[in-house]
């Protein structure tokens, strides 16, 4: 009995070292791979740049990205200032203006997750003009989450303050997002209470008006 236990032992910590030797040789091949994509979208036209995208969004699962993969962040968030941080110009016109690439890359980071991606995806709602891309960003910051800050929910509100005529799509989202950030920081709550019911209260469609009942019923049942 007592062999058996020391052999079991031994095949434990040789398992453990063969896991752990297995992790650091996948960090390597994430960090590798994050490297060569930094240095082909820094060069590459638009279409590489969504090629690239589309390879990471292939390849997520498969080699196990996470909020510690530094190097692919660093690619994202690039990426995700195409055409607004980062503008790039020709004879007084922007040529960078690629909202596909933003929206990609934010629907990446709600994957990726983490402080990060949190503080990137912000930062883009605050300074984003395409409507599809702050969807892209508002749906992957609620799937990232708040933080006691209350980072991600200013951000939305900043976004909501921006948009003069928002669309239904919009408030949709919206409206989504804001029911899971509330739930982070019970500060936000009345302040949310009072939009949604000025939403409501709107002339909008009938989606936008049953949304926003929807959700303040939600906040209502939760408060209690």
């Amino acid at each position: 009995m007592k062999l058996f236990m020391i052999l079991l032992l031994s095949l434990s910590a040789q398992f453990l070292v063969f896991s752990s030797d297995t992790d650091k040789e996948a960090k390597k091949i994430r960090e590798q791979r994050a490297k060569n994509y930094i240095y082909i979208i820094k060069s590459g036209d638009r279409d590489m740049k969504n090629s690239i995208l589309e390879k990471i969004d292939a390849e997520f699962d498969t080699l196990g990205y996470t909020e510690n993969d530094v190097k692919l962040l660093e690619v994202l968030i690039y990426l995700s200032q195409e055409g607004t941080t980062r503008k790039n110009y020709r004879y007084m016109s922007l040529i960078n203006d690629f909202p596909e690439v933003r929206s990609k890359s934010a629907e990446i980071l709600g994957r990726v997750g983490g402080d990060i991606a949190r503080a990137a995806l912000a930062d883009m709602l605050k300074k984003e003009t395409n409507v599809d891309v702050m969807i892209s960003a508002i749906n992957s910051l609620a799937k990232v989450g708040d933080n006691s800050n209350g980072d991600a929910y200013y951000a939305l509100m900043i976004s909501y303050s921006n948009m003069s005529n928002p669309t239904a799509d919009y408030l949709i989202s919206f409206m989504d997002a804001l029911k899971i950030l509330v739930q982070y920081n019970s500060k936000f709550y009345n302040d949310a209470l009072i939009l949604l019911t000025k939403i409501q209260g709107s002339e909008y469609s009938a989606s936008v008006k049953n949304k926003a009942e929807e959700i303040i019923n939600f906040l209502a049942s939760e408060n209690r």
